[in-house]
């Protein structure tokens, strides 16, 4: 922030060509008018949302799921997820995937 802020001052102000600018920093010559034109860092954009390539097709069976689970009391909800573990030899994200799995099948 402090660097883009004295690029600006300095090229804006001072009236430093952006060649000396370029020579001085090293950046890349298509850097230097995105910092002269915004004041400060405009920071990461997305420019299309990601594509759920893997849970894509399961989404709307996981969104039913999770529904469903809202119709519980807590104390059943986390006894559930205590259990996950337990499913398939151990780990969570191996019971969570065989719970999972099961219902998905079934339904």
């Amino acid at each position: 922030m402090e660097q883009w802020s004295e690029i600006r001052r300095r090229v804006l102000v001072e009236g430093v060509s952006q060649r000396q600018i370029l020579r001085e920093t090293g950046m890349h010559w298509e850097t230097l008018p995105k910092i002269l034109h915004h004041s400060e860092p405009p920071g990461y954009r997305q420019s299309q949302p990601r594509l759920a390539k893997k849970l894509g097709p399961y989404r709307p069976k996981i969104e039913l799921i999770l529904r469903e689970d809202q119709a519980f009391p807590p104390q059943a909800t986390a006894h559930r997820q205590t259990n996950l573990g337990t499913v398939a030899g151990g780990g969570l994200h191996e019971g969570l995937t065989a719970k999972i799995g099961r219902r998905l099948n079934t339904r």
